[in-house]
């Protein structure tokens, strides 16, 4: 993050043109402040997409740790009768 990445919410507006081809050209998100604290964020879509997929992907390994240490501690359930819990729940026939 660079100091001039920083922008209060009223130079933003009156540079949006401007900010929004900044940020496509560098990859840099703005800082929007507001009362002198930061307010806001914006940045590219293509930055946005790579954020979320960085956090799915850390939810995905945390539930994936999560899943190991319960095995690990015997709290898992054989698969058969994990299903047939499921099914019973939501009423669901398993029978073919």
């Amino acid at each position: 993050m660079r100091t001039d990445d920083i922008h209060s919410m009223s130079e933003h507006r009156a540079n949006l043109t401007d900010h929004l081809r900044q940020i496509q050209e560098t990859g840099r998100p703005k800082i929007i402040t507001q009362n002198g604290k930061a307010a806001a964020v914006v940045l590219s879509p293509a930055k946005y997409d790579e954020l979320m997929q960085k956090a799915e992907f850390s939810n995905d390994i945390q539930a994936i740790k999560k899943s190991i240490n319960e095995v690990n501690a015997n709290k898992g359930k054989e698969a058969k009768s994990a299903l047939r819990a499921i099914a019973k729940k939501h009423g669901l026939d398993l029978k073919r």
